[in-house]
């Protein structure tokens, strides 16, 4: 695969995979509020520079390597985050986490994004395998040529 790694922080990191299209972020270790609200935020920045305009494009965020997630996190990205990707064009979340359940923090994101989010249009999907989720993505919408 075709990637190109445009972000890294000691929390996670952030790249643009045109092949799938989306972003692909990987959280890390314990992240903190601030760690979690910078890569959030460069992710939605390369989101909407590389988006195809005619494309739907997807957000991978694999957890499996996140040990803790400051709890303020769920309220920032439903009430703050969400909103200004939905108007870049965000409509598919996707959120890898092996053996998720509702105590998980792949489940407790989905809920506090299910339950506080304003707008409800957003695709949320979680999945065991980054594969998996990459697999989804494609059937959902093939690439677009440059």
């Amino acid at each position: 695969m075709l990637q190109s790694r445009l972000f890294t922080t000691t929390a996670g990191s952030a790249l643009w995979a045109p092949e799938i299209p989306g972003l692909m972020m990987r959280l890390q270790g314990n992240v903190s509020l601030d760690q979690y609200q910078l890569l959030l935020n460069h992710g939605l920045q390369m989101y909407t520079g590389h988006r195809h305009p005619e494309a739907v494009a997807h957000w991978i965020v694999d957890l499996r390597q996140l040990s803790t997630l400051h709890p303020g996190a769920h309220h920032w990205m439903a009430h703050d985050w969400h909103p200004r990707a939905h108007a870049a064009g965000l409509r598919h979340l996707r959120f890898v986490e092996a053996d998720a359940n509702e105590e998980s923090i792949a489940g407790q994101l989905l809920a506090a994004l299910v339950q506080l989010a304003t707008d409800s249009a957003l695709g949320l999907t979680r999945h065991d395998t980054l594969e998996a989720a990459i697999q989804q993505a494609r059937a959902v919408s093939p690439p677009v040529a440059d």
